[in-house]
């Protein structure tokens, strides 16, 4: 799968994007949201020191007790 991630400043409700040649006559879905500038970067809650030295101790073996049919994701 190829994605192109881009930053653009817009100056009106147009924009315009130019994409590779192997995308050409292709079915695209274009997903637009406003970019993490330096102004909001601090709406991101990071983990913790001691929350990071918790993750190695995850049991990801154990077997999911949940009733979700994850083969139909």
């Amino acid at each position: 799968m190829i994605g192109i991630r881009t930053i653009l400043k817009t100056s009106s409700n147009n924009l315009q994007i130019q994409i590779p040649d192997s995308l050409k006559n292709m079915d695209l879905e274009v997903i637009i949201l406003p970019a993490n500038t330096e102004a909001n970067n601090n709406e991101y809650e990071f983990w913790s020191d001691e929350e990071l030295k918790q993750v190695g101790t995850l049991n990801l073996g154990k077997k999911l007790t949940d009733k979700e049919d994850y083969s139909k994701w």
